[in-house]
């Protein structure tokens, strides 16, 4: 016989107890206004592995047609399952891909990328651009229950801000 108990949560409570860090990583999308869930940046991501060529890389931008970057993630997963944020490994800019590419050939290896800046879809446009001013990213890949969602650039960000401060706040 097994029994399972339950602790208190004591020991998370800095994050599995806590709202922002719940919204960062996309486990909380709650009532507030202008969060990323409802903003139109979550939608279907193409993504290349490490071991990928410049060649794929290229083919896979071409075939994403709006990508705005491109994620790199760990070799060996399984594409037809979600990408959890522990495999991503970096962020691309396309236009470096495609001069690296012409550079070198389809079969040189990819460029070494930034670090991805993860925004979760429980955070508004301005909490989100926080962590891209940070590190001065111009992309960020936004998260859902820990999964890759989506991505969005800091100009998308800044539009979304700007136009969540123009609306009336809504009185009870």
């Amino acid at each position: 016989m097994v029994a399972i108990l339950p602790d208190s949560g004591r020991s998370y409570l800095s994050k599995f107890h806590s709202p922002s860090w719940l919204r960062r990583f996309g486990f909380l999308d709650d009532d507030r206004p202008g969060l990323l869930a409802g903003a139109g940046v979550v939608g279907a991501v193409r993504t290349v592995t490490a071991r990928s060529t410049l060649g794929e890389a290229v083919s896979v931008l071409r075939d994403g047609r709006d990508q705005s970057a491109l994620p790199v993630v760990l070799p060996g997963r399984d594409p037809r399952l979600p990408t959890a944020l522990a495999e991503l490994s970096a962020l691309l800019e396309p236009v470096e891909v495609v001069a690296a590419w012409e550079r070198h050939g389809s079969e040189a290896p990819l460029p070494a990328g930034a670090p991805p800046v993860t925004i979760g879809t429980g955070e508004t446009a301005a909490e989100a651009l926080a962590p891209l001013d940070d590190v001065g990213a111009r992309h960020a890949v936004v998260v859902r229950d820990g999964r890759l969602a989506g991505l969005v650039t800091r100009a998308e960000l800044a539009r979304l801000r700007d136009a969540s401060a123009q609306q009336p706040a809504s009185t009870p």
